[in-house]
């Protein structure tokens, strides 16, 4: 694996999730900072492209927004936050394993 994959594939979206939900959990607003940097190659990638155009800018904004929310101890809404970007990369995930 080289580095471009690490930092743009699945194992920086599985541990950028990882490090979401670590952080909503555990109340540190730092992982939610670090899982929006992880998170920053592949949502750049799909930015580019003229289908994920807006999901790719909208997806990173929201974990330093969860941040701010979590450090203000508002966990409902850290939660609904991060929701859509669960629900967006487990969708992706459904579409390239049953293709």
């Amino acid at each position: 694996m080289t580095i471009a994959e690490i930092f743009m594939g699945w194992p920086a979206i599985i541990s950028s999730l990882f490090f979401a939900a670590a952080g909503i959990i555990r109340r540190r607003p730092a992982y939610l900072v670090l899982a929006a940097v992880l998170l920053l190659g592949i949502t750049l990638y799909l930015a580019g492209t003229p289908r994920f155009r807006f999901t790719g800018i909208l997806l990173p904004i929201s974990f330093p927004a969860a941040a701010v929310v979590v450090h203000r101890r508002k966990i409902w809404l850290a939660i609904i936050l991060v929701s859509p970007t669960f629900i967006f990369f487990g969708w992706l995930a459904a579409i390239e394993l049953y293709q």
